[in-house]
């Protein structure tokens, strides 16, 4: 649960920082026109910007501390869900102390404050004789802090995507995929306005043909306001982004591991321990049972660094009796017959990294640190199911944490009468148990319980938390418009125009982040695949994917169009007069 936690709380961070940094800044941007009027009579930039901290520090600290109660309730719920799921023991504990709840508001605080100040300089910095032009006015479309920014951010992208588009081992691939999906976040939101331009430029004639004034409208203000616009659609390719690629990396994942489970484990029987497993001697003795045609045992272990792979530590299984037993490991090359001795078979891609065919000697660490030599003997497909390496037992021997086996695979035409002779041998081993084949496939995916209900319910917390950020950044874009609506208005625009008008820009809007996420989901998902399956088809059921977007755009479209609605219903002199 360690790195699992730490990987959930490195992300919280990262999102907190995300948000908050979105909506301050979008905030800030909103205010220049009070902040210029601040300069013009004489107040210094130190002035403003200490102003500007000292509002966020207060909003920061009491929203941090309304935080903390609610955040100790889901902590609880969520303890006792882990617990449920057997994922923690069930004498698991949750302490709460003070430590973490002060790291908790002094880490809202000081992102807030990192936030505001960056959105805050560009205002802080206006000369006074300029001040009030300079709020009225878009700046450029990229400054140098954004091009740095992002230019960093593609620096970090670039190296993770290869890394995860060549790697070979799925440890390294799926959290590469993330992190790559992360840092093209950021340098989309930094080329945000150059973003929003392009699309501008691009779909102003057919948005002025589909609809001439509310269309031409919506392109024009996406073209000369494209800040606006990419603060608007950040949050969405945030949400869309993450929450994408994070559960969409666990289905490609586990339905690859349960597609190579299900075309490994091809016999009728399986043979397991409600203990810690079977001895040895089982295995003669289920072959010697009348109606066993064939049957081999695997037992779990671990090979250290090495075989191309210098720094992780490898799964692998110890596998006895060599072919057979309906166990179909889908080798491509030698056979799993000669697995006896100093012998081993590595996975396609472990030989790929290693550079090891059949009747080479290889360099293998043994779970225990011990350094030996093996001669390879076949080279298999299925190594998601079975590990990177499958073990003759004389070479793991002595190098085990137990000599146990964990399951024993059989292949037989009579599979009632056979498990029932199989089911005396309970009285020399006990706990034994006889199932079907189908039924240690489902207990194999039970073992991955943490990522089949952990990682959806992470998905779901992260868009929840990304959502409200959706709705806060969306619903204050559209009311900072009140004004520019009722000017529309005052010159000649009638309501249904305006109307059309701001439903052109949410179009925009949602189009612009739902298609940023998806390019970026892509982008990060697509090597992933390739890494684990040899294709580039990562698994997406079409459901969860038309709820997450179909979610997304709701949201939007309705922080969108509820302000606008309100807006148009007051008179437009009124709404001249109203403050922004």
């Amino acid at each position: 649960m360690i790195p699992v936690t730490a990987a959930f709380g490195g992300l919280a961070m990262f999102i907190a920082m995300f948000v908050v940094a979105s909506t301050l800044g979008l905030s800030i941007q909103q205010r220049e026109r009070e902040i210029a009027l601040m300069r013009a009579v004489a107040a210094t930039p130190g002035q403003t910007r200490r102003m500007i901290a000292w509002e966020s520090a207060i909003v920061a600290l009491a929203g941090s501390a309304a935080g903390i109660w609610p955040g100790i309730l889901l902590g609880r719920a969520l303890a006792h869900a882990l617990m449920r799921h057997s994922i923690v023991p069930p004498d698991f504990t949750l302490t709460n102390g003070w430590l973490p709840a002060a790291a908790a508001i002094g880490g809202g605080v000081a992102t807030a404050l990192l936030a505001v100040l960056a959105a805050g300089r560009r205002a802080a910095r206006v000369p006074p004789t300029l001040a009030l032009t300079g709020a009225a006015a878009e700046p450029r479309l990229l400054g140098p802090g954004r091009i740095i920014g992002a230019l960093l951010a593609l620096a970090g992208a670039v190296p993770l995507f290869t890394i995860s588009a060549t790697t070979t081992t799925l440890q390294t691939a799926a959290p590469t995929s993330e992190l790559n999906a992360i840092f093209l976040v950021v340098a989309a939101a930094f080329l945000g306005p150059a973003l929003a331009y392009a699309a501008a430029r691009l779909l102003a004639a057919a948005l002025a043909a589909i609809s001439p004034v509310g269309g031409f409208l919506a392109a024009a203000n996406l073209g000369t306001a494209t800040r606006r616009f990419s603060s608007a659609s950040t949050p969405l390719v945030l949400t869309v982004a993450l929450s994408s690629t994070l559960f969409f990396s666990t289905t490609t994942i586990d339905h690859a591991v349960a597609q190579q489970r299900h075309a490994a484990l091809t016999g009728q029987l399986a043979i397991t321990s409600t203990g810690p497993g079977l001895p040895a001697a089982a295995l003669a003795d289920t072959r010697a049972t009348p109606g066993v045609r064939s049957a081999v045992a695997l037992a779990p272990t671990t090979l250290g660094p090495g075989l191309g792979a210098p720094s992780d530590t490898l799964p692998a299984q110890i596998l006895a009796g060599g072919q057979g037993g309906g166990l179909d490991a889908g080798v491509i090359a030698g056979s799993l017959s000669a697995l006896h001795g100093d012998a081993i078979a590595l996975g396609r891609h472990r030989a790929d990294a290693a550079h090891a065919h059949v009747g080479d000697r290889v360099r293998v660490m043994l779970g225990d640190g011990t350094r030996t030599r093996a001669t390879v003997v076949a080279v298999y497909s299925r190594e998601l199911a079975l590990g990177d390496a499958l073990l003759a037992p004389a070479l793991a021997a002595g190098h085990q944490t137990s000599p146990l086996l964990t399951a024993i695979l059989i292949r037989t035409d009579q599979p009632a009468a056979v498990t029932l002779r199989l089911r005396r041998l309970a009285q020399h081993y006990p706990g034994l148990r006889v199932s079907g084949s189908a039924t240690l496939v489902t207990a194999a995916d039970a073992d991955r319980e943490l990522n089949h209900w952990f990682g959806p319910l992470f998905v779901a917390m992260l868009f929840a938390f990304t959502s409200i950020a959706v709705l806060n950044t969306l619903i204050m874009f559209a009311l900072r418009r009140r004004r520019e609506l009722a000017l529309l208005r005052l010159t000649g625009a009638t309501r249904r125009q305006v109307r059309s008008m701001a439903r052109w820009e949410a179009i925009l809007i949602i189009t612009m982040g739902l298609g940023t996420g998806m390019a970026i989901t892509a982008t990060a998902l697509l090597p992933l695949s390739h890494a684990i399956t040899g294709s580039f088809q990562p698994y997406a059921p079409a459901g969860w994917l038309a709820a997450i977007l179909g979610v997304s755009a709701l949201l939007a479209l309705v922080a969108l169009s509820v302000p606008t609605r309100r807006a148009l219903r007051t008179r437009p002199v009124e709404a001249i007069e109203i403050r922004e």
